[in-house]
């Protein structure tokens, strides 16, 4: 018997090794996909949906919402009355639109005309929309894979974890199903967070303790059926302080990188797991009024009695170029280690640029198993998207960082995911 036992489990390894295998060919095309595939997101950016697109696109509730946002008397963007929409609209609308940042609402409304509100905050990536609701990229995996889904990161991923859940609560076949059919959906993902704080990668003890219980979680995982890693290294916490080299930040950020990259890429490689992708999405970009974008803590706070509202700036050549140059060039990973657009204006040497330069070229080099996805190259265009100005105990603060949420925000994450896991299968997800 035991021999049995021992031929069985050497047969199902290498099974899984061959699996493994066809796996990472399967995700070396999917690599190059994907950077052609945002390559051509950010040539085109975000379109505004015509209404009867729009229309099918967004549950009532949010139809009602958007349609309140239009002057009173107005057909709106819907392109019908605003009561013949907000009657219908029975259900509540889910803390999406507001969710974490209520100055988010206000950022909507602010000054914002029809034709402004279509492209920027309705507005839609062709090349990886989904359709309408029933087509949505996170349900079909939600529905056809019933893998566990893994959000690992800071502050900025925890949103993007709370818009995986918005979408699995928004996108349903019928408005009348969507209450009975949400519990099972969640329940099929299991959609869980392990959330990264700067503090936790400010030594390499603390990191490695911290490392130490993700893989811990990513094990569990990979014992009990596999699942789905959506993973953002913490880089907006890494600045150089006044006084600080910018070499020594960079070899400690690159060290920590490593690490974290070799923790995803272990999971994907695991020898009891045939089913375990992960995505690793790179550093968002920010936009506070400095040079090139990059958090100061003297742009945090704004007066009291200060009327401005507009906080968060988009990047410009005159800027990214007063930003400095790169006085070590081998310092910073350059175009041809990593896939950086032409049209990129920041220097290597911005945080803006090395947070996310870092990343690609830590996982392409060490750990090819693990899915890249440059979100960087879509958020550099986000300015008007973030909460900006605001009040917090009494202290009115500039957050340009995180983002507001909109249903079409994180489809391009949605699609990769999507495409991950149909390259796992190799079966596309219908």
């Amino acid at each position: 018997m035991p021999s049995v036992g021992r031929s069985q489990f050497v047969h199902k390894q290498k099974s899984i090794m061959t699996e493994v295998g066809t796996i990472a060919t399967n995700l070396s095309t999917l690599q190059t996909n994907v950077y052609s595939m945002f390559a051509q997101l950010r040539a085109t950016g975000m379109q505004p949906l015509p209404a009867d697109t729009l229309r099918p696109a967004l549950i009532p509730s949010e139809q009602c919402f958007v349609q309140r946002l239009t002057p009173r008397g107005s057909i709106g963007i819907l392109g019908v009355d605003h009561h013949a929409i907000c009657k219908n609209a029975s259900l509540p609308l889910p803390g999406c639109w507001n969710q974490i940042f209520p100055e988010c609402e206000g950022v909507l409304r602010r000054g914002l005309g029809l034709q402004r509100l279509a492209a920027t905050y309705l507005g839609r990536y062709q090349g990886t929309a989904a359709g309408d609701l029933s087509a949505s990229h996170l349900a079909a995996v939600a529905r056809s894979s019933h893998l566990k889904m893994l959000f690992i990161g800071d502050s900025t991923m925890v949103h993007v974890a709370q818009s995986a859940q918005c979408e699995l609560q928004r996108t349903n076949v019928s408005a009348e199903q969507l209450a009975e059919q949400l519990a099972g959906l969640r329940n099929a993902t299991q959609i869980e967070r392990f959330e990264l704080r700067g503090g936790e990668f400010a030594s390499d003890d603390i990191m490695d303790a911290t490392l130490k219980k993700l893989r811990t979680q990513l094990s569990r995982i990979a014992n009990t059926g596999g699942g789905a890693v959506v993973a953002m290294f913490p880089g907006v916490h890494f600045n150089p302080t006044p006084g600080q080299s910018i070499d020594t930040v960079l070899h400690t950020y690159q060290t920590r990188v490593n690490k974290f990259v070799d923790v995803l890429g272990d999971f994907t490689t695991s020898q009891v797991c045939s089913m375990c992708v992960a995505i690793l999405v790179t550093v968002f970009s920010q936009h506070f009024e400095t040079p090139d974008g990059v958090y100061s803590a003297s742009k945090m706070k704004v007066a009291a009695a200060s009327s401005r509202d507009d906080s968060c700036v988009p990047w410009s050549a005159t800027a990214a170029a007063a930003s400095g140059t790169d006085p070590s060039p081998s310092m910073w990973a350059s175009s041809r280690e990593v896939k950086r657009p032409d049209d990129w204006m920041l220097p290597a040497s911005s945080a803006n640029s090395w947070r996310s330069d870092e990343v690609m070229r830590s996982a392409a080099s060490r750990q090819p198993n693990v899915l890249l996805v440059p979100m960087h190259w879509l958020t550099s265009a986000w300015d008007g998207r973030h909460p900006g100005i605001r009040s917090r105990r009494g202290e009115r603060t500039i957050d340009c960082t995180h983002f507001c949420f909109t249903p079409f925000l994180y489809e391009p994450v949605w699609w990769t995911l999507r495409a991950a896991i149909s390259a796992a299968t190799g079966n596309a997800i219908p």
